[in-house]
């Protein structure tokens, strides 16, 4: 575990190094060892700056900062990660195809997004359904699947 002091007395921890998408600058992810143990990102040179404590820490949010202003440290939380998008959009699917009101949208919303669907998430779908599908492999599932919501949907009446 890397605990380092900031010349001003503020214990942190150092993570791990990471690449600014922005900039492509190198950055430091650390934490408070405070409550509530927020984690951040900031340019090396300003991390090692504070360290030496040539720097102090600016407590401005990130959103007032200006172009030609000194970046700040900026919260982790601000952003979020690929795996935090991928399970947003994950449960976003779910949530279309349980809230669609006839097969046919349910259909429709599978066959958009078909390459985003995982095999757990049609096990889900199918469960919530009270049906069983059968597959050894995510085509198999899906086409397992959809032969069971074209099925209710020939039977399904607008009364």
């Amino acid at each position: 575990m890397n605990i380092l002091t900031f010349a001003d007395g503020k214990v942190v921890q150092f993570i791990t190094y990471a690449t600014s998408k922005e900039t492509g600058c190198t950055e430091v992810v650390y934490q408070e060892m405070n409550p509530p143990y927020l984690v951040y990102t900031i340019e090396e040179s300003r991390f090692n700056a504070l360290l030496e404590g040539s720097e102090k820490l600016s407590e401005e949010p990130v959103a007032n900062a200006s172009a030609n202003a000194t970046p700040v440290s900026k919260p982790v939380s601000e952003t979020k990660t690929k795996q935090q998008l991928l399970r947003d959009k994950k449960i976003c699917i779910m949530e279309q195809f349980f809230d669609a009101e006839t097969f046919k949208d349910k259909i429709r919303i599978l066959e958009i997004n078909r390459e985003d669907i995982t095999s757990d998430q049609l096990e889900l779908m199918a469960a919530a359904m009270d049906e069983y599908i059968e597959g050894v492999d995510q085509d198999e599932l899906f086409f397992s699947f959809m032969q069971v919501l074209k099925m209710r949907a020939r039977f399904e009446s607008d009364r």
